[in-house]
């Protein structure tokens, strides 16, 4: 974690605090197990605020590289985890509104049967908004 995201965390922990917030968390059931390879679609990333009231600014995983041809796209991984490598991201687009879509042939058998993307991100800057209201968050901005 930088030291930015450590720093990010407080300033939301004491915010959530002062203003009687609790987090949200979110439970995703797996689907049925399956001993085949799938291609799995969907949001990598949004820009909604999550339950961490965090949210990404619209096209903050805009990096070039993931644009030219030939260039390798990021791995695709179990719980974060890199000794655990789920299967290869096909394609990485965005929709109108600047949310982040994956396509991907998924070969782990665990990640397989999940039901939710997540983005590993290293945060190197970000802004508190609405700090005065309980509709604070942190708008995270991605540095190519």
């Amino acid at each position: 974690m930088t030291a930015e995201a450590l720093k990010m965390k407080l300033e939301l922990s004491r915010l959530a605090s002062q203003h009687g917030v609790m987090s949200t968390p979110i439970t995703i059931l797996p689907s049925g197990p399956v001993d085949y390879p799938v291609i799995l679609g969907g949001y990598a990333s949004t820009t909604d605020i999550d339950g961490e009231r965090m949210k990404f600014r619209r096209l903050a995983f805009n990096n070039p590289f993931f644009w030219l041809s030939g260039y390798k796209l990021p791995p695709l991984l179990y719980k974060h985890d890199p000794e655990q490598i789920a299967g290869e991201i096909e394609s990485l687009t965005y929709d109108k509104a600047g949310n982040l879509k994956i396509r991907a042939h998924v070969t782990h058998e665990k990640a397989a049967r999940c039901n939710a993307f997540s983005v590993r991100a290293k945060i190197l800057e970000y802004e508190l908004i609405d700090t005065d209201s309980k509709n604070f968050h942190a708008l995270v901005a991605m540095r190519n």
